[in-house]
């Protein structure tokens, strides 16, 4: 099983990604594990970048 990334690039992607989801009419509590899933990217990491963009 390979490790979730941290790579800056993918968490932004995710981070793009999730705000799409968002635009969609998900709730983000349900959109941010989708989110981290569909690029394989560390959830903690999309969450920092989440809490970044949105303080």
């Amino acid at each position: 099983m390979t490790r979730p990334s941290t790579s800056p690039y993918l968490v932004r992607c995710a981070l793009k990604y999730l705000h799409q989801l968002i635009r969609e009419g998900w709730e983000y509590p349900d959109a941010h594990p989708k989110a981290a899933r569909h690029l394989g990217v560390c959830p903690d990491a999309l969450q920092e970048a989440y809490d970044e963009a949105h303080t």
